[in-house]
């Protein structure tokens, strides 16, 4: 486990590094590539991560309390049973992005790309379980 809270950590490369179980809470993490990255159970409480790169990012069971992803590239990201609430998610890319179980309050997202008004509407709401209990967004 890493606990770095409150670092700068700006245009980072950070493909393919397990990440898990660490504390990133108010930290700066803009432009920063996570992608094929393990997040699972990580900190993520008051960052900043516009303009992150999180392409097939594994964050299961992360936080996500008031983060900052605007502008942040999250395709093909699984946040099975994260906790996101109050982050701003404006002009990030949600393409085929799976929320599993994850809890969503109060978020916004404003010019979202890859995913509909619906699906933007289904996270606002309690996810009902499918039969492979997944909520996977669909690409436009």
């Amino acid at each position: 486990m890493l606990i770095i809270k409150g670092i700068t950590f700006n245009n980072a490369f950070c493909r393919y590094c397990d990440l898990s179980n660490s504390n990133f809470s108010m930290s700066m993490l803009s432009n920063t590539d996570f992608s094929y990255a393990n997040l699972s159970s990580i900190n993520l409480t008051s960052a900043i991560l516009s303009e992150a790169i999180m392409i097939n990012t594994k964050m299961s069971q992360s936080i996500l309390d008031r983060a900052l992803l605007r502008g942040a590239n999250l395709s093909f990201s699984y946040f099975s049973n994260a906790n996101i609430t109050e982050s701003n998610f404006d002009q990030s890319n949600l393409r085929s992005a799976i929320f599993s179980n994850a809890k969503f309050e109060n978020n916004t997202f404003n010019k979202v790309i890859g995913i509909s008004q619906n699906d933007i509407d289904q996270l606002t709401k309690p996810i009902i379980n499918t039969s492979d209990n997944k909520l996977a967004l669909k690409t436009n």
